[in-house]
């Protein structure tokens, strides 16, 4: 079998609750992590079971330094794309 790799553009939304701005996006990092080797794992079955012969073997995530802040207490903040 070959071995493909791809690139795919990827937008996260975090909720964070903290008792300032500048405190919440330090949590960021610890939920936005590729997943293990036993979670692809089981990400796969489903794909052998279907007959599927791909199979995920690994996930690299690298973040920006910077989050932009969109809401705050569910009113928005900036204009995300699409938005009117």
């Amino acid at each position: 079998m070959e071995e493909y790799k791809f690139e795919v553009n990827l937008v996260a939304t975090v909720r964070v609750r903290a008792p300032d701005e500048a405190t919440a996006p330090g949590v960021i990092p610890t939920v936005v992590t590729p997943p293990s080797e036993a979670i692809i794992g089981v990400i796969n079955q489903p794909h052998a079971a279907l007959g599927v012969e791909a199979a995920v073997i690994g996930v690299a995530l690298s973040l920006e330094k910077n989050a932009t802040l969109v809401e705050v207490n569910e009113e928005t903040t900036v204009k995300r794309q699409g938005d009117k």
